[in-house]
């Protein structure tokens, strides 16, 4: 357990070198410059001066230092690295809202990014049963690092899903193949007689045959858990992306 702490502290800290690098090439940050180098970010840091050296050895592989959460958040949060990037290495480096967006059947690999996402409002989800060839207009979008597939991305409603999810977020959903590809403890976006939910699921078996899904709440205090039949349940998307609301 201790090696594995230490080897994902160490990947971070990789991660954290290629994000300073980058930075570098757009010129947010310049390494000898008072206002954009190391007494910035010692200040953002450690809240004082004189600590550069520290930051220096977070960026030489050879070093012993590796930077830690805390620090890690900060750099996100003042550089517009993409949080789940840095700390857990998953998504692009740079925040997902900074995506360039592409209205009505603009393809966008014509511009060099990944699948088209098409915007819908929960209704609209609700109401196709089909799946996303049922839908014949719509705006579409793109965001980095999403592989090429079929995306339909909606906008929260309501406080179920805090801290997770909140209301006015937008999340990007991917089609399952079939209600068997469910993971456990994983977030969904599921179309049954009971509306648009976006919840945590479990899977119920009876006699070895799955008959209904458990619909959980991260917001559980407020909001108790229930269960849907399979049959009810038309759409099932995994919730693959959040963009946060300002």
């Amino acid at each position: 357990m201790k090696n594995q702490k230490k080897e994902k502290r160490l990947a971070m800290n990789r991660r954290f070198i290629k994000a300073f690098k980058a930075l570098e090439e757009k010129g947010d940050i310049v390494p000898n410059s008072h206002d954009k180098g190391m007494t910035k970010l010692s200040l953002l840091f450690w809240d004082k001066k004189g600590n550069g050296h520290l930051v220096r050895a977070f960026l030489n592989p050879q070093s012993s230092r590796s930077i830690d959460f805390d620090k890690a958040s900060r750099f996100c949060e003042e550089f517009g690295v993409n949080k789940d990037y840095l700390l857990q290495g998953k998504g692009p480096m740079f925040g997902e809202e900074d995506a360039p967006a592409f209205a009505n059947g603009e393809l966008a690999s014509d511009y060099g990014y990944g699948s088209q996402i098409l915007y819908s409002s929960q209704a609209a989800f609700a109401s196709s049963a089909l799946g996303i060839d049922s839908y014949e207009e719509g705006q579409y979008f793109s965001l980095p690092g999403l592989s090429q597939g079929d995306y339909v991305a909606f906008t929260i409603s309501g406080d179920s899903m805090q801290p997770t999810l909140s209301n006015g977020d937008l999340v990007i959903c991917r089609p399952l193949e079939g209600i068997e590809k469910v993971q456990e403890n994983e977030v969904y976006a599921i179309v049954s007689s009971h509306g648009v939910q976006v919840k945590r699921i479990q899977k119920v078996l009876n006699k070895g045959r799955l008959t209904h899904l458990k619909l959980i709440s991260d917001n559980y205090l407020e909001h108790d858990p229930f269960m849907v039949e399979v049959a009810e349940v038309r759409k099932i998307m995994k919730v693959d992306r959040k963009v946060t609301a300002l």
